[in-house]
């Protein structure tokens, strides 16, 4: 059994060959690499063209209509069954295609598998939290809630009839369109997770996504709160919990307006959550400056 890899791809010169290379470097189940470049305007697509290796890299050409469509793209257009995603600013560590392929192995017919992965603030590698075993569970929450760093765009592999069945990544969605897909294919197929820390995640370009928390509610908090998404215990509870993050970074960034649109949406469904989150809009922004003053020092 062999997987294909899809690399979205948008401006990312300077990063993009190092993200093949980590690729390239797998185990020989690597069966191809498509890349979806996603209307470039520098140099990511020469470099692609001019990367050297016995596998196969299929290059497709878009108009910039955004990264669910370009994944989505890449899904389309690959030939096996379990296709992992790697964007084009993050890397793998040796050995992250072998753990896929024993994850498959030891835990048939799951339509999600996922690695744990570091996050890289500046060239410092944070999260590590390297271990062995897995976690395995129907319930992404739970997930969610044992490790912040088990799933994301980039540690992932997915059953593609599973995949395909779920609809792909919602398209058109600013932030939180790559957590909605991961709850939904666990509602379709349960979800299998090593703890062996093997993804490298570059947050200093994760300016994009940190921007669009100042105008948007995260479609997967959106659409739970909303009733798209079936509630378990663990899922409600890191729903919850996100909340609570995403109003408290938001405050520390003064965008208390924002913050109070979560209150609104958590009390269609939660209205005793609702009015304990609106606390959270009575805290002097004094106090928001020193947090985000601490957290910064931290970083």
């Amino acid at each position: 059994m062999k997987v294909s890899v899809v690399v979205p791809l948008y401006n990312k010169g300077s990063t993009v060959k190092a993200a093949i290379d980590s690729i390239i470097m797998q185990d020989p189940s690597v069966r191809e690499i498509v890349v979806v470049d996603d209307g470039s305007t520098d140099s990511s697509l020469t470099v692609v063209r001019n990367i050297k290796t016995s596998i196969p890299i299929k290059i497709i050409e878009q108009e910039n209509s955004g990264v669910s469509v370009a994944r989505n793209v890449g899904v389309d257009n690959s030939e096996c069954d379990y296709v992992c995603f790697l964007d084009a600013d993050d890397s793998w560590k040796q050995g992250v295609v072998k753990e896929f392929m024993q994850l498959i192995e030891c835990f048939k017919g799951r339509a999600l598998y996922s690695i744990r992965y570091s996050e890289l603030y500046r060239g410092r590698e944070m999260l590590k939290g390297d271990s062995t075993g897995f976690i395995e569970s129907e319930d992404i929450g739970q997930l969610y809630l044992q490790a912040k760093n088990l799933l994301c765009s980039s540690s992932v592999c997915v059953y593609k009839p599973a995949f395909k069945k779920i609809g792909g990544f919602p398209e058109g969605v600013v932030v939180g369109e790559d957590i909605y897909t991961w709850v939904k294919l666990a509602r379709e197929g349960g979800v299998c997770s090593s703890k062996k820390n093997l993804v490298l995640v570059n947050k200093d370009a994760d300016n994009r996504s940190i921007g669009a928390l100042e105008s948007y509610i995260p479609y997967h908090i959106k659409k739970y709160f909303e009733g798209d998404v079936s509630r378990t215990p663990f899922l409600d509870r890191y729903m919850l919990k996100s909340v609570f993050l995403y109003m408290m970074f938001l405050c520390m960034g003064g965008a208390r307006n924002q913050a109070f649109k979560y209150i609104k949406l958590v009390f269609k469904m939660r209205p005793l959550w609702a009015a304990l989150f609106s606390i959270i809009l009575l805290i002097p922004s004094p106090i928001f400056v020193i947090l985000q003053r601490l957290r910064d020092r931290l970083r």
